[in-house]
């Protein structure tokens, strides 16, 4: 009989476990296979657990057909599974595997950020081993995964000491891929509303690097965001429009961005109860916590380990901060009359920061004024204006 499952969730504690060996030698490396739809999610996930746990190899998928593939051509000892993915669902797999005639016993956690108490019992009638809730700090799942194994008897032995931070990091062999550890860089702020920074640092194992990417990561992906649910919203497509909603609130939880996380669980749960249903002011209220966000997020840039490509540092630039003050002053005004002219303050004022490496963020603004959405512009404006550097900084006049 399979061992009780346990159900893990929220923790901001950050720490490390270390695989160990037994008297007979040294045991063998964990095969974990990570089967998400967000490839954020599995990158927090593979990075996390690498930077946390030894002798560990991960695989991933993107769903779970993908993830039928990986088990019947490789080896699996463990399975980390998302609930919520097109083709194949995470509880269509479960039912799919405990069917298997050879893999019907594999250790399977359900990892998703359905914590209702129907999914619950749903998933454990289909045979999970461990629920864990989205959103989850490294140190939780890592326990989680240290349950199943002991639970199971599997031959992979997690010592119970914890393991804290830097000295985490001095036991990294194995699994653990150098490019993973890096020291903290130093253009990821203290500060960097509406994401609750160190937070979401002791939600990933105290790795700021690991937020870092995940910043960048956010960005490149959900950039287009805004004008993808108007456009999927536009089509009827409003299964499509619930799953990048679903999507998006994953990794705004694990960045701590409470509003954002909040504005797509409501537009997601709408949907999830009445897939027909009017929708428009959710998204609405998805894109005003979206947009600042993203302006937010455009204003880290990664490291050589990160996601994307570094853009061109803005240190040598020189920027004359009173007369970005005075620009941003005179489209503010421009915003809140919801003048047609405020397009070319915009202008006016991505010439002013010409230089600075900050068109992500001035695209934010630009995209509602297009639509003349004046007041989603006007806290994109707020967002970028609150962000920039003082005047006394490094490149500023």
């Amino acid at each position: 009989m399979r061992s009780p499952i346990t159900i893990m969730a929220r923790t901001p504690i950050g720490c490390g476990l270390c695989l160990s060996f037994d008297d007979g030698g040294c045991m063998p490396k964990l095969q974990l296979l990570v089967i998400d739809d967000s490839a954020l999610i599995r990158d927090f996930i593979r990075q996390g657990l690498y930077a946390v746990l030894r002798k560990i190899e991960i695989l991933d998928a993107t769903n779970g057909r993908h993830a039928k593939a990986v088990l019947e051509t490789k080896s699996v000892d463990l399975v980390l599974c998302d609930w919520e993915m097109p083709e194949v669902n995470g509880q269509e797999l479960l039912v799919w595997l405990r069917a298997h005639p050879r893999l019907g016993n594999l250790p399977f956690i359900m990892v998703t950020g359905r914590g209702e108490r129907s999914h619950v019992v749903a998933a454990m009638r289909a045979g999970i081993d461990g629920y864990v809730i989205k959103p989850f700090s490294i140190e939780i799942l890592a326990k989680q995964i240290k349950d199943v194994v002991a639970k199971r008897g599997l031959r992979f032995e997690i010592p119970p000491t914890l393991i804290a931070g830097a000295e985490a990091v001095a036991v990294l062999t194995g699994g653990t891929r150098k490019e993973d550890v890096q020291a903290a860089p130093d253009d990821l702020p203290d500060r960097l509303p509406p994401f609750d920074i160190a937070a979401a640092i002791a939600r990933m194992a105290g790795k700021r690097d690991l937020v870092q990417k995940a910043l960048v990561s956010f960005y490149t992906s959900f950039s287009g965001a805004p004008s993808e649910f108007d456009r999927l919203l536009a089509e009827g497509r409003q299964q499509e429009v619930m799953r990048l909603a679903h999507t998006i609130k994953g990794i705004a939880a694990t960045l701590e961005a409470t509003a954002l996380t909040a504005a797509t669980a409501a537009l997601e749960n709408a949907l999830l109860h009445d897939p027909e249903a009017e929708v428009q002011g959710l998204v609405n209220a998805v894109k005003l916590a979206l947009l600042p966000a993203l302006a937010a997020a455009a204003r880290v840039s990664p490291t050589k380990g990160g996601l994307a490509a570094s853009p061109p540092s803005s240190a040598t630039v020189v920027i004359d901060s009173a007369e970005v003050r005075r620009v941003i002053a005179v489209l503010r005004i421009l915003v809140t009359e919801n003048s047609a002219k405020a397009r070319l303050g915009l202008a006016s004022l991505r010439e002013a920061l010409k230089g600075a490496n900050l068109d992500p963020a001035l695209d934010a603004i630009e995209e509602p004024l297009r639509r003349f959405d004046f007041r989603v512009a006007e806290q994109a404006l707020a967002t970028l204006a609150d962000s920039l550097p003082v005047a006394e900084k490094s490149g500023w006049s």
